[in-house]
């Protein structure tokens, strides 16, 4: 290795250098993001369960938006009601991060709905249209005995007419009679076709009411595995266009128009009668039964990462700056968010504690040695490993979180006493001769044999964490491994070509027998 260091010396330097370009751009690619759930394997309960959560359900990544608007009974304004409401369709109809968001909003507008429930089978029909009522029933949709409906019995165009080409009983026995005779599962199979077309021609045929009309469409909704959103609008719009089952009054109690109060100001003495009536636990939602000033709004996010959660709680922030009313502050909490606040921490702690790190080992070794190009040669080392380690992160995807960060801090406490083992041999042999090649050569045999032994028994140490089932302590075990090799390896090389291309003048011969 001596010789090697010596004949190589330039290719060794240039390489660290290109070593370091490739490794700065790595470092560019770092994620920083604190994924807990990303620790289990994909074939563990937790990690398939979380993942059916989110795919089937809200997310399982939640946080809080908390409306505070400072007196009491501030959060019964059909203002800010109105403005939480309209957050909440923002939300979940432009972020598919966004699975759902339960407000304190949205119980309002089940009091309002169910206060408003129809009383009577009837409903309300905006086009004074009745389904049943025969001066319409010309024009009906589900035919009538009179109209021209595609199913009419008297239409001679219809297909099931008695008049035109359809089936029907006298037609089908007709020409049944005229085949020869089939095979008795032949003529059973006709049958039951023969049958089902009945049926469906009763049950086109049949008159209902708008109710049951709407009835149909709820059940057909509710038992759809995916609905598309626009068709799901559309049918929702004619629930609320008939009051189907109080839809028209799921809302927010905004129009004074709709309501029994003169203005919309009146509309909140109306929210806190709701309230009163309900005087049910909302304590979640608020902190107030009666007379709330502040209430939430609970974020249910379908990732993993904290990163998304950031971008959102930014979103409502500015949405509430722009369209809340004056006198109400938005705060963000929960857990996603101190997710988010730790991984935010993460990024600037990493550099400020590396930074100061770094100084303290390039004051200990400028002191120890009493020179300041000791320091410098120090820290060189140290660096060369620490990027390797964060560019290896940035190329294979290893996220810089809580437990990752630790890594770097390792390097600096294992690798810093490689590299003062070295100076520190390398300075004793200088001392004894002026043959660089010489002082290389049996600084390698003892200090170098140490460090070798050192670097493979703490990397063996912690390469035993690859067997856990932990996934951040395989990359603990890992880059902690990668660090010892690359701390030494460079303590081994690039020390010794510095040491001989730059001659430091404290190891210098002359000066070090002067010392002595």
């Amino acid at each position: 290795l001596a010789d090697a260091v010596e004949r190589k010396k330039v290719f060794i330097f240039v390489m660290s250098i290109l070593v370091l370009a490739v490794s700065a751009a790595g470092i560019t690619k770092i994620v920083v993001d604190h994924i807990m759930i990303s620790n289990f394997k994909k074939t563990e309960d937790v990690r398939v369960a979380d993942e059916m959560i989110r795919e089937n359900f809200g997310g399982t990544k939640i946080f809080s938006v908390v409306i505070d608007g400072h007196e009491k009974g501030a959060m019964t304004d059909p203002e800010i009601l109105k403005a939480m409401d309209n957050l909440d369709s923002y939300l979940e109809n432009n972020f598919d991060e966004v699975g759902k968001v339960i407000s304190f909003s949205d119980f309002l507008k089940r009091m309002n709905k169910v206060m408003n429930y129809p009383d009577t089978d009837d409903l309300q029909n905006p086009d004074n249209t009745d389904f049943n009522n025969e001066e319409n029933s010309g024009s009906s949709f589900f035919g009538s005995e009179t109209g021209t409906s595609f199913f009419s019995e008297d239409s001679e165009g219809s297909f099931f007419s008695e008049g035109g080409s359809s089936f029907n009983d006298e037609s089908f026995n007709t020409a049944s009679a005229e085949k020869e005779p089939e095979a008795e599962d032949s003529f059973q199979t006709v049958s039951a076709v023969e049958k089902e077309t009945a049926d469906y021609s009763m049950m086109l045929n049949k008159k209902m009411t708008a109710k049951e009309f709407l009835s149909i469409l709820s059940d057909k909704l509710s038992e759809a595995d995916t609905t598309d959103p626009k068709a799901e609008a559309v049918i929702k719009s004619l629930f609320s266009d008939y009051n189907f089952k109080g839809e028209t009054y799921n809302e927010i109690p905004y129009d004074a128009a709709k309501y029994p109060v003169s203005s919309r100001a009146e509309l909140k003495n109306l929210i806190s009668q709701y309230l009163l009536l309900y005087s049910g636990n909302l304590d979640s939602y608020s902190d107030d039964a009666i007379e709330p000033s502040k209430a939430i709004m609970v974020v249910q996010m379908k990732t993993m990462n904290t990163l998304p959660v950031r971008r959102i709680s930014g979103i409502i922030k500015d949405y509430a700056e722009d369209n809340f009313p004056e006198g109400y502050d938005v705060s963000i909490a929960g857990y996603a968010d101190m997710e988010n606040a730790m991984t935010t921490l993460i990024t600037g702690s990493q550099i400020s504690s590396l930074i100061i790190s770094l100084i303290l080992v390039f004051i200990i070794v400028a002191l120890s040695f009493k020179s300041f190009s000791a320091g410098i040669l120090g820290i060189i080392p140290l660096s060369f490993a620490i990027m390797i380690n964060f560019a290896v992160m940035g190329f294979t995807g290893i996220r810089l979180d809580m437990v990752t960060a630790m890594i770097a801090s390792i390097a600096v406490g294992i690798g810093i006493d490689y590299t003062i083992h070295f100076i520190s041999a390398y300075r004793n042999e200088r001392a004894l001769s002026e043959d660089l090649n010489t002082v290389t050569e049996k600084t390698m045999l003892t200090a170098g044999k140490a460090i070798l032994f050192n670097a493979s028994a703490v990397a063996a140490g912690f390469l035993v964490l690859c067997f856990s089932n932990f996934t951040t302590l395989k990359y603990i075990g890992v880059l902690v491994a990668l660090t010892m090799f690359t701390s030494s390896l460079a303590a081994l090389t690039l020390l010794p070509v510095l040491l001989n291309i730059f001659k430091p003048a404290f190891l210098r011969k002359t000066d070090l027998q002067k010392n002595r």
